[in-house]
């Protein structure tokens, strides 16, 4: 969590996050809502998360998602 957040974020996005642990498994969930003041920022954000190997779903564009979670 720690390297998401330092490496791949500006100090202008704001963050909303939703963090799952669960004993005993080697995969957790995160879900992250992503505020910036500038497209180039969030472009920047999902390629790090990518280069990092993290498992990443822009859902922007998935309304009926964005409905449930939020």
């Amino acid at each position: 969590m720690y390297e998401l957040l330092t490496k791949c974020f500006q100090k202008t996005d704001v963050l909303a996050i939703q963090y799952v642990k669960h004993a005993n498994k080697d995969v957790n969930q995160v879900i992250l809502a992503v505020e910036s003041p500038c497209q180039e920022n969030v472009e920047y954000s999902l390629n790090q998360m990518v280069e990092l190997k993290f498992k990443v779903e822009n859902i922007t564009d998935r309304s009926e998602l964005l409905e449930l979670i939020f």
